[in-house]
Parts: C-alpha cells; structure tokens; sequence
C-alpha cells in the first residue's frame, strides 16, 4: 500500500501569481497523475516555466510512459520539485515503470500526500509543488511529447520560500535545496545566491 502522510506542517499555500518565480529555478522534477483511483509518479528533467499572469509550465513526457496516460486521461498533473531529501525516492520513480511494476508507488522508498481537493499523490520533501491544469494542444503533445499547462495551485515550503513566491537557499536547511540532474544517477543540489541588487 502506498505510504500517505498528512500535510507537512510547512507547507503553505502560493498565489498562483507568485508561482512562477517558484518554478523559473529549472530543478529535476517528479510528475505524478491520478484517474479514477489509478496514480503514478515520475522523475522529468524537462520542465520548465513557459508564460506568467497566468503561470504556464511545459513538461515532456513521453507516450509510453504510464503517467502520462493517467495525466492524458484526467486534464491534470503535478509537478513536485526535487530536492537533496527527496532525490533517492525521485531517482527510484524515474527508474521504475508502472507498466512493469503495478506496485511502483508502494516500493517507493518515499512517502506521498494530497494537497486540498486534489487527487494526486505528492512526494514528500519537496520544496515547491504545482498543481497544473493541461491546456489542449494535441498536435504538440502528439508530435512532441510536449505538455502544456497552467498552474491551477502552488505549495511551498515557508523554510525555503517567501509567499511573495521567492527561494531563500542560501537560509535553509540543504536538503531543501533544489537538485538538478546531470546524468547517469548523478545529480547538482542549487548552490550559492549570486545577489546583484545587494
């Protein structure tokens, strides 16, 4: 059975309008979908912040990939931003296929919650997360494997981010820091703030 948790007490609700700064940060990221009671979760490196005013992102998933038949059937994803705590877990959702593992989500070393009126299983410690809404673009996603979407809600951890949307890194615990993905199981934490206003 997969492993749910409450709501992690640090986790607050983000304007869908400050949302974007958030996601502008071009970190490793799990997708996750439900649809009538079917869920998975999965490790994309490419994703992306796309418009703003409303937030848009882009996401590729590609066709055989079981989420994205769960995300095709429903209209909605998530996207969960990896960090140094979570990236075994993300590293294990990327690796493993629902197609060949129905128990996927079950042996996953992490745990999952939902956020409020929302059926998508969250990977616990994440900084940041986006409930997305997929805009109807057919072409693209067949032609592709382009997602396009609009991000319907946002959660951030209030240790690591403001409600005006920005990362605080360089105050917070490491593990909350962002990773990104170089190749081959290898992977960057975010480093140090480069302040030009200062």
């Amino acid at each position: 059975m997969t492993k749910f948790i409450d709501i992690p007490e640090h986790l607050r609700s983000i304007s869908v309008d400050s949302a974007y700064g958030l996601m502008n940060i071009g970190a490793t990221a799990v997708i996750s979908a439900a649809n009538k009671g079917d869920e998975d979760a999965m490790t994309a490196a490419w994703n992306c912040a796309l418009d703003l005013n409303p937030t848009k992102v882009t996401v590729v998933l590609s066709r055989e990939h079981y989420t994205r038949k769960l995300l095709e059937a429903s209209g909605f994803f998530a996207i969960s931003l990896v960090s140094r705590a979570n990236v075994e877990s993300a590293q294990y959702l990327g690796s493993v296929s629902k197609n060949d593992d129905k128990e996927k989500l079950d042996k996953c070393p992490g745990r999952f919650f939902r956020a409020p009126g929302c059926d998508i299983p969250l990977i616990e410690g994440s900084p940041a997360y986006f409930i997305c809404k997929v805009i109807p673009e057919e072409r693209i996603a067949k032609t592709y494997d382009l997602f396009l979407a609009e991000v319907v809600a946002c959660y951030a951890d209030d240790r690591v981010a403001t409600e005006g949307g920005d990362w605080r890194f360089e105050s917070a615990d490491p593990s909350l820091r962002t990773v990104h993905a170089a190749s081959h199981g290898r992977f960057y934490a975010i480093g140090d703030l480069i302040d030009l206003n200062r």
